[in-house]
């Protein structure tokens, strides 16, 4: 079960409402609200073997909680969820409509309105897959097979709902955007690798949030020489640093470009195993 207690000692209060007979609070489905006010947690609390998702205010009592999803389809679940920087709403991946199907939903934290879907309707066999809501709380990019089944794409939508861009232009057939996608920190572009361009090839592109032109930031690629999936944008959303082997031989290098693209420049010929430790 979930409890609260002050950081510096004192009662703890019980934050669940009483679970169902073999029902449980999810160890690794809790997240506090940024403002520190609300616990958003999943738990078979109602029904056995049943995800669903729950906010309660942090002191209780576990009589204010109350549950974000709408009504489950036999079978579905509530699989994951982030909470907005403003603290204001929660969006949720379930396959609350269709067993099996995962989609992506937007509600407010503390419940009281019809979760709103924020993808359309999928192609048969789509699903969707990891999403981030942007740094400024306007926007939620995901990944998901939406339009052509077994192949995943980038997408953009507004938190609370409306119409959904694709971010990646057309793919080749076999294509598909890398899982691992990053919005920079001041919410303007999303930077992600594909091989857009040429099948088996993966490189490195950015592009506006709410849709536009997609930018490759790495300069051309030997043949067959990829570009590795790890990257940092700058914590001024000015630039990209990425490993790539596009120096022309098996060597895994690092390079920094402008995020909106432009002249990239070799920083190191590091192993790119180093890139996972930069700030």
């Amino acid at each position: 079960e979930l409890y609260s207690a002050p950081i510096t000692g004192g009662p703890s209060v019980k934050l669940n409402n009483p679970l169902v007979s073999g029902g449980s609070v999810k160890s690794t489905g809790i997240q506090i609200s940024p403002d520190s006010t609300r616990v958003v947690y999943r738990a078979d609390q109602d029904t056995d073997e049943v995800d669903e998702l729950y906010s309660v205010p942090i002191t209780g009592p576990a009589s204010a909680g109350v549950k974000l999803n709408w009504a489950l389809v036999a079978g579905g679940n509530v699989q994951s969820f982030s909470i907005s920087s403003d603290s204001l709403r929660v969006v949720y991946r379930a396959d609350q409509a269709t067993d099996g199907i995962q989609e992506l939903y937007s509600t407010l934290i503390t419940g009281g309105t019809i979760p709103v879907r924020l993808n359309p309707t999928l192609v048969s066999g789509g699903s969707v897959g990891e999403f981030e809501i942007s740094p400024d709380n306007s926007r939620v990019v995901y990944m998901a097979d939406q339009d052509t089944d077994e192949t995943y794409e980038l997408y953009s939508v507004p938190i609370s709902g409306g119409t959904a861009v694709k971010l990646n232009p057309a793919l080749p057939a076999g294509g598909d955007v890398e899982f691992g996608f990053a919005i920079s920190p001041d919410s303007s572009r999303v930077v992600y690798v594909a091989d857009q361009d040429t099948l088996y090839t993966d490189e490195i592109y950015s592009v506006p949030i709410s849709g536009g032109t997609s930018t490759k930031l790495n300069d051309p690629l030997s043949f067959r020489i990829d570009i590795v999936d790890r990257f940092k944008i700058s914590p001024d959303s000015t630039r990209v640093v990425f490993g790539s082997g596009q120096g022309g031989d098996s060597i895994e290098e690092l390079f920094s470009s402008p995020i909106a693209g432009g002249t990239s420049v070799q920083l190191d010929t590091a192993s790119i195993n180093y890139i996972s430790s930069m700030d």
